[in-house]
């Protein structure tokens, strides 16, 4: 876990994600973050992983555990 300082330039981004993407604002934020960091977006949530996809990898929690798992092994 990393905690991530919402800078002004996340906070444009994730703005505009929502307008685009018709996403919640926390939502929004949670996407942008995702790709600031290039990583994957793990939500439960699944209208956030469907409106994210097309601009993140979205998985949900037990696809990202098996991806982890799989890699370990």
């Amino acid at each position: 876990v990393q905690l991530v300082p919402l800078a002004d330039q996340l906070i444009n981004r994730a703005a505009e994600l929502a307008a685009d993407d018709a996403l919640r604002g926390a939502d929004a934020v949670y996407v942008s973050v995702a790709l600031e960091h290039r990583c994957a977006l793990v939500s439960l949530d699944r209208e956030q992983r469907e409106r994210a996809a097309h601009r993140v990898r979205s998985l949900t929690p037990d696809q990202a555990v098996a991806e982890i798992r799989a890699t370990s092994s």
